[in-house]
């Protein structure tokens, strides 16, 4: 009974705390694609890895005293809640306590990370991450693929317009990095997100402050690209 009235609590807060999407304000200048389903799809399970470990062996940037391993993983459990709220998902996450180290390298961990998404089986990877630049005024979200024209290149379209438009970051739009471990190895559509700078100061409070706001991008940015509607 405590359980369910605690889920209960949980689901109200995480209601009171959506904003109005604007998602689907879409600018026609971008060759967008939606994902189409048949009649019969139910849900698709979304594999959310929140980048780096939080010490130690693939830990992550820094930057006006924040930790990349901190950020990722807050916005990953804010963006689960959201997709365990909606029916049409299901999702996972790489890290389920803000202390879980994965793997004993560099290597490894990535590994790790890669391991799970393709034993789930995941039907979507997105892995998020935040970067650093050495000059501060570089600033902005970007998303990383393995290649151009593709599902996860419209995906990451669509996710880039969510996270700009609910946490007011630049959008610098999609890159191609082939070399990138976890978009070579995982056998699903996969994304890489950068959210924003830690080197830059107006990122950095956007980092701190709207954690929420990006977990809420990402999640209009998947609804966008599926074509679905709030709830």
């Amino acid at each position: 009974m405590q359980q369910k009235t605690a889920l209960i609590k949980r689901r109200e807060v995480a209601a009171a705390k959506l904003r109005p999407c604007k998602a689907n304000r879409i600018p026609k200048l971008l060759p967008i694609k939606q994902k189409k389903f048949p009649e019969n799809f139910s849900q698709s399970l979304t594999g959310a890895d929140q980048g780096h470990n939080p010490q130690g062996i693939n830990a992550g940037a820094e930057g006006n005293g924040l930790r990349e391993q901190d950020v990722t993983y807050q916005v990953g459990m804010y963006l689960r809640e959201l997709l365990e709220e909606d029916p049409r998902f299901a999702v996972r996450v790489s890290r389920h306590t803000p202390n879980e180290i994965l793997g004993t390298s560099n290597a490894t961990s990535l590994r790790a990370r890669v391991q799970m998404a393709n034993s789930w089986p995941a039907d979507y990877f997105l892995s998020i991450h935040c970067n650093a630049n050495s000059n501060p005024a570089i600033n902005g979200s970007e998303a990383y693929v393995y290649q151009a024209n593709t599902q996860p290149y419209w995906l990451g379209q669509h996710i880039l317009i969510g996270i700009t438009q609910q946490a007011g970051t630049r959008d610098n739009g999609v890159r191609l990095n082939p070399s990138l471990y976890v978009l070579r190895k995982t056998t699903m559509p996969a994304v890489l997100v950068e959210l924003g700078y830690l080197t830059n100061q107006a990122d950095a409070q956007r980092l701190k402050n709207d954690q929420w706001g990006f977990a809420q991008g990402i999640y209009y940015g998947l609804l966008s690209y599926f074509g679905f509607r709030t709830l």
